[in-house]
């Protein structure tokens, strides 16, 4: 097998017969392939945009045993009597498969739940909203933790999970105020080099899902975004350049 490198990044690998054509029409094997030749390459990709408007995050948890969601205890209520379930009742925290289950019952999908409503890890005092809005202040921010951002955590019985980013105090107040503005988050930790927010499912929100990587030799533009709107895929780009 030989693996041809080509200067847009992609890579492709394929036996030393196999047959390929470079520039003017000229057909070699990819045994006689040299350094320099020009390999005839599709460059006009008809990608269709997607707008992701949200991230709701009780369909990126939703079979999770150990997520929670909060604030519904009057929303439940109106649905069934809640007499049997004191403990969820007086915590207001209910497992997310018993709420999916009753407002299965009624009729009613996750999406149904009233905005105040709030989603946790269980035993975890963070509460992050269940909708977050991918707006351009967002992207930005995500740009800025793949530049400049790193994950950690510890997984003992005092562990943390935490996500930082480095920069100067511009860029940590614009930090500061959209993660206070989208998810409800104040900074756990701060100095003149960088900000730091402490939460399990903020973590694996970017590391999970997102997967922009934890460090710098993991970090990358999210697959989900890939097929953003230009418009929109601009600002995670302004945020990492």
């Amino acid at each position: 097998i030989i693996k041809i490198s080509l200067e847009d990044g992609r890579k492709v690998e394929v036996t030393r017969s196999h047959k390929m054509y470079v520039k003017g029409k000229i057909q070699k094997r990819a045994s006689e392939l040299e350094i320099g030749d020009q390999l005839m390459v599709g460059y006009k990709k008809e990608i269709n945009e997607e707008d992701i408007k949200e991230i709701f995050l009780p369909d990126i948890f939703l079979e999770r045993q150990d997520i929670m969601i909060s604030n519904v205890r009057e929303f439940l209520s109106g649905l069934e009597k809640m007499s049997k379930h004191e403990n969820y009742v007086f915590r207001d925290s209910f497992p997310i498969t018993f709420v999916k289950k009753i407002l299965e019952k009624n009729g009613k999908r996750l999406r149904d739940l009233p905005a105040s409503a709030k989603i946790s890890v269980k035993r975890d005092s963070v509460l992050l909203p269940i909708k977050i809005m991918l707006d351009k202040e967002l992207l930005e921010t995500m740009g800025l933790y793949i530049s400049e951002g790193h994950a950690r955590k510890n997984n003992s019985k005092k562990g943390f999970y935490q996500i930082s980013i480095a920069g100067n105090e511009e860029v940590r107040e614009f930090i500061r105020k959209v993660f206070i503005s989208h998810f409800g988050l104040k900074p756990s930790w701060e100095n003149e080099e960088g900000i730091t927010f402490s939460s399990r499912i903020l973590y694996e929100l970017f590391i999970d899902y997102f997967k922009f990587g934890r460090n710098a030799h993991e970090k990358r533009i999210s697959p989900i975004f890939l097929n953003l709107k230009k418009e929109k895929i601009a600002f995670l780009l302004k945020g990492y350049y």
